[in-house]
């Protein structure tokens, strides 16, 4: 099922940002409960997952201490690495999502490729590992891997750009929309998180396109602008 993060309307009230991304898809979609927006009940009857520091009573909840997790969710970010020591080794029943330099674990193709023999459940960030390939440090064989790696617990979707997570919306360039989109079709949750305060309202339907495949309204179908998927 395609999840829209709640994080598309960064620092909006949770209630507010709830009823707008519903409102695209009616139905549809789920969304992804992300810490960032300003507290306020949400009254949504629509699939809900929760993500990295999510709580009803602030803009984030503490997610690691010292590197014992202490909030529970779907799926967490690892933590920093100047927040664990270097020994420090993650939790096994915990699905952590791939990163980028400056956190402790599967910020580079060694640490995900480890992870994989390991035989641990992910939530591969497409746009984090842009940014792994674009310093270099995600091998081609790595991704490959990670491409048909079966234990993909959620799918994350933005664009990145060069070493920035922009999370910037969908387009024909944005790296792995096909492969997202595959699990979408096998029932892996696959999550937008394209940032979509700035969109109107067409481009935010247009980007759910973008995911699904099919026409959302009058938006032309994303099939017909196939993502770039090369490795």
């Amino acid at each position: 099922m395609l999840y829209l993060a709640l994080s598309c309307f960064q620092s909006r009230r949770m209630s507010d940002a709830a009823q707008t991304l519903a409102a695209l898809a009616p139905g549809r979609v789920g969304l992804q409960l992300t810490a960032g927006c300003a507290p306020s009940p949400i009254t949504i009857d629509c699939p809900l997952r929760t993500h990295h520091g999510f709580t009803y009573q602030a803009l984030r909840a503490r997610v690691w201490d010292g590197g014992t997790l202490v909030w529970h969710g779907d799926s967490v970010h690892p933590p920093k690495q100047c927040e664990v020591p270097d020994s420090w080794q993650p939790p096994d029943d915990v699905v952590m999502e791939t990163m980028y330099p400056g956190y402790a674990a599967l910020a580079n193709g060694d640490q995900i490729a480890a992870a994989m023999d390991a035989g641990r459940w992910l939530a591969v960030d497409i746009a984090h590992l842009g940014i792994q390939m674009y310093h270099g440090i995600l091998e081609k064989t790595v991704l490959r891997r990670l491409m048909d790696y079966e234990r993909v617990a959620e799918v994350h979707v933005s664009t990145s750009h060069e070493a920035r997570d922009t999370h910037a919306k969908l387009t024909m360039t944005t790296w792995g929309i096909e492969w997202a989109r595959a699990h979408l079709a096998a029932g892996t949750p696959v999550i937008l998180e394209c940032y979509m305060h700035k969109l109107s309202h067409e481009e935010r339907l247009e980007q759910i396109a973008w995911m699904t495949g099919s026409n959302v309204g009058s938006v032309i179908s994303v099939s017909m602008y196939p993502g770039c998927f090369s490795f």
